[in-house]
């Protein structure tokens, strides 16, 4: 299930106001939406006149799997739709952004959402290509990741090859990024170009 914190500007009047669900890194199996990155940007986007869903979701461990924190995100990314009077948001303007693991679980949550729920996607150094995965503990990851270690599995999993949501997506990367290479970003949105799809790099 979603669990999630809302914050709404102090000195907001009733609304409808602009909306940020955020969605935290830790490389899916650590993490919480109480991270200081997290609690930071929503003070800064708070200040800025924004409402913001903080959100959990399931971390990868025995029986959870990539598709759980999935599942997780859509249900999150529903609910400024769903309850935009009692919470007095906007869901025409209501941007998911993701860090990390969190913006790999972002774009897969945009694009499996319903119409309507998600207006943008601000992805930060994600990981979008599964197949591209190298070093000793690849396939130990995929395995606990994705439940299968096959090359078919970690393709149709990959952001990258269905291309991602339809509305706009926006890609932030390091270019020193040890960790996750910012050829990740290049060539998530190269793959929305040829598709047609929206996408500032």
């Amino acid at each position: 299930p979603a669990v999630f914190d809302f914050y709404r500007p102090p000195d907001a009047g009733p609304g409808p106001l602009p909306v940020v669900t955020l969605v935290h890194g830790g490389g899916f199996f650590v993490g919480a939406r109480t991270m200081r990155p997290v609690l930071w940007l929503t003070e800064q986007l708070t200040r800025r006149g924004f409402a913001v869903l903080a959100c959990d979701y399931p971390l990868v461990r025995a029986g959870v799997t990539l598709e759980d924190q999935v599942d997780a995100i859509t249900e999150a990314v529903a609910v400024p739709r769903r309850h935009a009077s009692r919470l007095g948001v906007d869901p025409r303007r209501h941007a998911v952004v993701g860090f990390s693991a969190g913006a790999t679980i972002a774009v897969l949550a945009a694009e499996r959402a319903a119409d309507g729920d998600v207006s943008r996607v601000v992805a930060v150094f994600g990981l979008y290509d599964f197949l591209s995965l190298e070093g000793p503990l690849t396939r130990e990851f995929r395995r606990r990741l994705l439940g299968d270690v096959g090359d078919a599995r970690a393709r149709g999993a990959s952001p990258l090859t269905s291309g991602g949501p339809r509305v706009p997506v926006t890609l932030l990367h390091g270019e020193s990024d040890g960790l996750v290479p910012c050829e990740q970003s290049r060539r998530f949105a190269d793959r929305r170009q040829a598709l047609g799809l929206p996408v500032e790099l």
